[in-house]
């Protein structure tokens, strides 16, 4: 991939290729018939069964191509070659609370938003040298929980998200 995100989750253009859950192989499908090329993640054991295969468990993508991956999670490999800087997270994940959500930072505009007592801090480093400011929030899943629209907009259910990310002046439909 010649040309990765700029800004994680808001495509600019035309999507070629995309991070998928490997868990539901008719998404692999699915995309492959839309002409966009998926890598599928694998389960990585360490993780909680049930949220196993979940990209946003096992990478965080920053702003101007940077992304960080679970350490010696299989991803990294499969990562090199798609124009991304790529660095491994510090700490090792864990299948407990708050040691599966080292990568649940979520990167909008010039915010990283999430709970900085389970983000690595190598991510939260990362992203204050990019210029991006954290907002600390309680939920620790929080790229799980929002969906971006646009670089003003998202959707939760999350009230806790909702309040902060309003307060912090973006619109926010909480469902």
């Amino acid at each position: 991939m010649s040309r990765a995100l700029r800004f994680p989750g808001l495509p600019e253009g035309p999507v070629s290729l995309v991070l998928a859950s490997g868990e539901f192989s008719w998404l692999h499908h699915a995309l492959c018939r839309e002409g966009v090329q998926s890598l599928q993640t694998a389960r990585d054991i360490r993780l909680p069964q049930p949220v196993g295969f979940h990209p946003d468990l096992q990478v965080c993508p920053l702003p101007e191509k940077q992304m960080f991956v679970l350490k010696r999670n299989g991803l990294l490999d499969h990562l090199q070659g798609t124009g991304l800087h790529l660095q491994e997270t510090n700490q090792v994940p864990g299948s407990f609370y708050p040691k599966d959500v080292l990568c649940e930072g979520l990167a909008w505009g010039s915010w990283l938003i999430g709970n900085p007592k389970g983000m690595d801090p190598s991510i939260q480093q990362a992203a204050q040298q990019l210029g991006c400011k954290i907002l600390p929030v309680r939920q620790g899943y929080c790229a799980c929980s929002v969906a971006l629209v646009d670089h003003r907009s998202c959707i939760t259910a999350d009230p806790g998200l909702e309040r902060a990310l309003t307060k912090t002046g973006f619109d926010v439909l909480l469902i």
